[in-house]
């Protein structure tokens, strides 16, 4: 049989759990069939990467890494957010935060009112010392959280009211904190506490402004990234809201192209459980896909297993674009951000 072309292998990040949504350890190649456009594909490589994850057996007089969890990254939308939610939102992550033993790889950032991003918890920046101070408490970053909130109280411009625009700084700010998690190696989580952005917009004149490709492109680079989003659709009636929101297409989109979760209002706590718990049953999952050819073309993607107490989570199809770099050049782009990586 002739070997794959390079192009045409898939690369994913699988989480695998079983029915109670505990990670699941000892899964096989055999145990796991994928399946392009409905057609069953032939699987090539599959490794346990999450957190716990056997380390390579090294011999006398060598090192290594071992792993690590990859960090979480909570993002607080108030950009987006209407007069009520707020209140809502801080009080959901205030408490998640307080349920947790430890928030080491836990980092914050705020969407203010105005569109930037505060940081309540920075990412370790690449170049700074690594010697970073001791890790906060849940209850210390907890209060940070509040201090901040309180800080950036206010409303948001009246310019912001054009929901294109609201539409484009949002997108401008998931991009910038992906651009971030991208130097680290290893999969990612980005739970994204939000009101959201509409599918859909409509313009002056009864035309109408699709976002899909934005929200596409943008999730193309942080699956490439190995960044999930975990998105929770955040409302004024927290729990109690309709579920059927005009912003829920839009976060399920970007949950479901990155291998993520979506969750209705009133469960930052879950989310935040769910991916950090996601992250010890990661595996890596190589398969050879069809010929990728530059039409963009969204290639869907199924993963079943042959074991019935085994379900999969992975991003739901893949971009059918050729790669232009080349792979040596990549190796090496890839082995300097690990170098300079604070994980």
């Amino acid at each position: 049989m002739c070997c794959a072309s390079a192009q045409n292998l898939v690369r994913l990040d699988a989480v695998a759990t079983n029915s109670k949504g505990e990670p699941v350890t000892d899964l096989q190649a055999a145990d796991v069939n994928v399946r392009e456009d409905g057609k069953l594909r032939n699987v090539l490589f599959l490794r346990r990467s999450g957190v716990g994850a056997p380390a390579e057996v090294l011999a006398a007089g060598q090192y290594g890494n071992r792993a690590q969890p990859g960090p979480t990254l909570i993002l607080l939308d108030r950009w987006n957010e209407r007069i009520l939610t707020a209140a809502t939102a801080w009080i959901d992550l205030t408490t998640a935060l307080q349920h947790m033993e430890s928030v080491s790889r836990i980092y914050i950032y705020i969407l203010t009112a105005r569109g930037d991003l505060y940081p309540v918890r920075p990412l370790p920046d690449p170049d700074a010392d690594l010697r970073q101070p001791p890790d906060p408490s849940p209850t210390q970053l907890a209060a940070a959280l509040d201090t901040a909130i309180k800080k950036l109280q206010g409303f948001r411009d009246i310019d912001a009211q054009d929901p294109v625009l609201r539409a484009n700084v949002t997108f401008q700010a998931l991009n910038a904190l992906g651009q971030r998690l991208a130097n680290m190696s290893g999969r990612k989580n980005l739970i994204w506490v939000t009101h959201g952005v509409p599918l859909t917009i409509e313009l002056p004149g009864s035309d109408w402004l699709d976002m899909t490709p934005q929200i596409r492109d943008l999730s193309t680079r942080a699956a490439q990234s190995q960044i999930a989003i975990y998105s929770v659709d955040q409302s004024a009636q927290a729990a109690g809201a309709d579920p059927s929101s005009l912003s829920r297409a839009t976060l399920e989109k970007f949950s479901g192209y990155t291998g993520g979760r979506w969750y209705p209002s009133g469960n930052t706590d879950r989310a935040v459980a769910d991916a950090l718990a996601d992250a010890r049953g990661v595996y890596s999952i190589v398969y050879e896909g069809t010929e990728r050819k530059r039409d963009k073309k969204d290639h869907k993607i199924r993963l079943e297993s042959t074991r019935k107490d085994v379900r999969l989570l992975t991003r739901d199809s893949d971009r059918g674009q050729a790669p232009d770099t080349d792979p040596d050049a990549a190796e090496q782009v890839a082995l300097r951000a690990a170098c300079h990586s604070p994980f």
